[in-house]
Formats: C-alpha cells, sequence, structure tokens
C-alpha cells in the first residue's frame, strides 16, 4: 500500500476498522501534491469534536479510579488523545509530502505506534464498560496543530509539545492506576510512556536538524510555538525529568521547562511593582530615583509573584534567572509567568516577552493589569480616570490598571497559609 493511501484513509475515514488499520507492506514512491487541512478528521458520527464553546470536557478525579466507570471515563479521554494524534500525523504526511523520506518514515513508524495504543485503549475501555464514542471527545489537538505551516510546526507542537507532555501524565496515571489495583492500565501507561520517550526523541533530532544553530534549543523551542501553544503544554504537573532525559533533552531545557509558567486559557492579571510611584506622583516624569531607590526597586520587581496566581503575568525589567526561579519553585511557591519589558521574543528561559505593560499583552491574553500604585506613567483614559481613580483603578480600553490600595487589600485580605 502507498503511503499517501494509507494517509488518506486515516485522515477522511468515518469508521475506526479503517483508521486503525494496519497494512504489512507500506511504500512512500508516490507522495503526491500537498493538501489543504480539512476543518475536521473523518470520524464516526459519535467521535465527532464536540463545539469549542462547549464545557471543558471533565477529565474523571483520581480519587475516584476505584470506581470502573471512572477509570473507563480517563481511558476514553485517552484513547481520543491517540487517535487525535494518529489523525495529525497523517496530516503531516499529505500536507509535506516533500518533506525528508527518512522524516516521513519516522512520522510513519510513530503513527502505528499511535494506532497501537488507541487499541490497547479501547481493550481496556471495553473492559470497563465503556464504549469509544459513549462520552464527547475534545478536538483541542487538532485545532492547534492542524494549521501548522511546515514540518518544524510539526515536531514543535506535537512531538516536543503534547507528547512531551504525556512523558508526565503517562507516568503518573500508571501509578494511580496501580494504586486502584487496575494493573492492566497500570502496564499500558507505562508501555505508552516508554513510546513516548521515543517519540519525543525522534522529534528532537529532526528539530535540532531544522533549527537556527545560533538558538539553544529551549529559546528555539518558544519562538517555533503559535499561539495558543505555549511551553506550558508541555509539561504536567510533576516533571518526568528522566524521561526527558533519555529522550535526548538537555539540562537547560528541562530546568527551564520547570519554571515556564502560563495562563492555558485563563485571562492572566498583569501585575507591577512600582514602588518609587510617590517621587512621580509629586516630581512628575521628571523625577528620577536615588541609585540605591533605583537598585532596590528593581531588586524588588518581582515581589508581586508573591501576589498573583500561577498563571498571571509579572512585568519585570529583567527576568529572574532559572536558578533563582527553580529556587523558589522548591521552597513550595507557585510561579506566574514573567514578562521583560521591551522585549519582543523569549530571549531568557524563564519569560514571554512584550513590548510594554500594555502592548503585546492586551491583544492576546492580557486583560487585567495590576500596579503597586498609580502614577503619572500609567495609561489614563480623561476625565473617566479621575472617576474611576476614587474607585480604586484607572481603566485604558480593556485594561484594568489596579492601584495600590486594591493590590495592597488584596494582599492583606489573602489568606498565606499555604506559603
Amino acid at each position: 500500500m502507498e503511503l499517501r493511501d494509507f494517509a488518506e484513509e486515516i485522515l477522511f475515514a468515518t469508521t475506526l476498522e479503517e483508521k486503525l488499520r494496519a497494512p504489512e507492506a507500506i511504500t512512500d514512491e508516490r507522495p503526491g501534491t500537498p493538501i489543504v487541512a480539512p476543518a475536521t478528521p473523518g470520524r464516526p458520527p459519535g467521535l465527532r469534536f464536540k463545539s469549542s464553546r462547549s464545557r471543558k470536557a471533565d477529565v474523571p478525579d483520581t480519587h475516584r479510579l476505584e470506581q470502573q466507570s471512572e477509570r473507563g471515563g480517563l481511558l476514553h479521554f485517552f484513547a481520543n488523545h491517540e487517535l487525535l494524534a494518529t489523525e495529525l500525523m497523517a496530516l503531516v504526511l499529505l500536507r509535506f509530502p516533500d518533506a525528508p523520506p527518512a522524516f516521513r518514515r519516522g512520522v510513519l513508524q510513530t503513527l502505528q505506534d499511535e494506532q497501537e495504543h488507541t487499541r490497547l485503549y479501547l481493550e481496556r475501555m471495553k473492559s470497563c464498560g465503556m464504549a469509544f464514542g459513549q462520552l464527547p471527545v475534545s478536538g483541542y489537538f487538532w485545532r492547534a496543530i492542524s494549521g501548522m505551516e511546515n514540518p518544524m510546526d510539526f515536531v514543535a507542537s506535537l512531538s516536543l509539545t503534547f507528547e512531551q507532555a504525556n512523558l508526565d501524565f503517562a507516568r503518573d496515571f500508571a501509578r494511580v492506576f496501580a494504586a486502584v489495583g487496575d494493573a492492566e492500565s497500570a502496564r499500558l501507561l507505562e508501555k505508552i510512556h516508554r513510546d513516548e520517550i521515543a517519540h519525543v526523541a525522534s522529534g528532537l533530532k529532526w528539530f535540532r536538524r531544522w533549527k537556527n544553530p545560533d538558538q539553544s534549543d529551549w529559546e528555539a523551542f518558544c519562538r517555533q510555538l503559535k499561539f495558543p501553544l505555549s511551553p506550558q503544554r508541555a509539561k504536567g504537573p510533576r516533571l518526568d525529568v528522566e524521561g526527558r532525559r533519555a529522550a535526548g533533552l538537555d539540562s537547560n531545557f528541562i530546568e527551564a521547562l520547570n519554571v515556564f509558567s502560563q495562563s492555558k486559557g485563563r485571562t492572566p492579571g498583569v501585575f507591577v511593582f512600582n514602588p518609587l510611584a510617590e517621587g512621580y506622583v509629586a516630581q512628575g516624569r521628571s523625577f528620577t530615583p536615588a541609585k540605591p531607590q533605583a537598585q532596590l526597586a528593581r531588586d524588588l520587581a518581582n515581589l508581586p509573584q508573591f501576589l498573583c496566581r500561577q498563571d498571571d503575568i509579572v512585568l519585570v525589567e529583567r527576568c529572574p534567572s532559572v536558578q533563582f526561579l527553580s529556587a523558589i519553585k522548591n521552597a513550595g511557591f507557585a510561579l506566574p509567568e514573567f514578562v521583560e519589558l521591551e522585549c519582543r521574543r523569549p530571549l531568557t528561559p524563564a519569560h514571554t516577552p512584550a513590548l510594554s505593560p500594555l502592548r503585546g499583552l492586551k491583544g492576546e491574553r492580557g486583560r487585567d493589569e495590576r500596579s503597586w500604585s498609580i502614577e503619572p506613567r500609567l495609561p489614563r483614559s480623561g476625565d473617566a480616570a479621575d472617576a474611576e481613580r476614587r474607585d480604586g483603578f484607572v481603566r485604558q480600553g480593556p485594561v484594568v490598571i489596579r492601584t495600590a490600595r486594591s493590590a495592597r487589600a488584596e494582599w492583606s485580605q489573602r489568606d498565606h497559609s499555604y506559603h
């Protein structure tokens, strides 16, 4: 069977039998011409994607996995991810027929692994009394990746993002299944974990071949991902360091990923520490702080990280080092996203850049900016600002800048016992 025919069958078929069929011999002598990605892959009626506007699919609570139905629901969730990966790999073969033959052979091998994973999940689901299609399925992976413009987009978004994250999820859920006495599902997750190491390694090989040689793996990875994807999607709650090392990721990449933070969808609050506000209020823009004052402000620039939530943003002149953030995280503090001012791209391991506290953030994600205090350098919106200032904030378009009163009050009212 020709590889193109095989990929078309997987992508456009409307039965699981066709999508999971595994021919004995596949050749790649007629790769054909590039196709345009369809809005969705072909699927049986029960497995068509739910609306992107519908409520996020419920991932079963791990505390209830002793119940067979909950285990079946979790396996259903994972099976859809494996089927999505299969379909996306078929898409990359059809989108880029001129990609290197060795790359296409590697994608085929990984695709066949994903087919096997899907079949194994279906068997385990059946033993739990769950049929594939019994629950709604998400098309998020498809929406995030199918617009890829080149093979490097594919390896960055699938191999190094979603498959890398599965190093964490597969390992953790293998332990959870074992803890509730489901040894077969635990063994399945352990097998998938081993396979994911090989898949990440394969993607990493091509990523390094295609990236700018002047960039580190981490910098190239951050630059390659397109919104809504970010490195936050490349990890689970607990980082599998050994699995990543086995896949070939270097220590700098792993350490940077460990401290990276970014919202996965919630609109983040944007925090700014401006302790010299009184000087600017008194003297206006002509105010020049003394060197010790300016140094103190720089040293404490990341202070708002202790005021905000994990998926909020802290604007800083210079991003804290990976080593400092690792120490903070190891001490039990959640890390926000750090954004350097006057910076366009992620040039240091733990931040995403923006041109200013407002530009570059409010367009895609930022909608709520919180400063330590009001001062002349912050945006104003005419007479409305005077009225709103009395209520504790200044509004500039869709951006809200919190004043000292609201920021400090929020800090004083917050329960800090978990620290």
